[in-house]
């Protein structure tokens, strides 16, 4: 099992255990599907019941933690397109809910920028994927 430590000097402070812990939740999945019987969206519904466990797996007392929220990701992608000049001042472009629409916007894009040198680069992503870079 894995050992209590003290971090704090101040007894107000609780003990962690080394290494961190896992919290289970026990829940629900709900899953929506379209007539195709493809998956349109899926939501994670918790419960009540939690556990707790160290690293090695062994039940613990429940713990104080930062609240996560239980995202899940969502069936299908999104497409995108990063527009970059020698490698500086990259604008990201998109999502496109289709590769053949992200597509057609960037070759528009390159038309449009005949007389610069950027590069265009393709990707997708998880629908629902947060994209935020600096």
């Amino acid at each position: 099992m894995a050992e209590l430590v003290r971090r704090s000097e101040d007894p107000d402070v609780e003990p962690v255990y080394e290494g961190g812990f896992r919290k289970i939740t026990y829940g629900f999945v709900t899953q929506t599907f379209g007539e195709d019987g493809k998956c349109t969206g899926q939501e994670f519904v918790a419960g009540d019941q939690c556990e707790f466990e160290d690293v090695d797996g062994e039940s613990i007392d429940e713990q104080d933690e930062e609240y996560q929220p239980y995202n899940m990701v969502q069936p299908g992608v999104d497409y995108y397109y990063l527009q970059m000049y020698e490698l500086v001042s990259p604008i990201l472009c998109g999502p496109w809910p289709t590769k053949d629409e992200r597509d057609a916007e960037m070759d528009k894009a390159r038309e449009d920028d005949y007389e610069w040198d950027h590069t265009f680069h393709d990707f997708e992503l998880p629908k629902g994927t947060p994209v935020d870079f600096v």
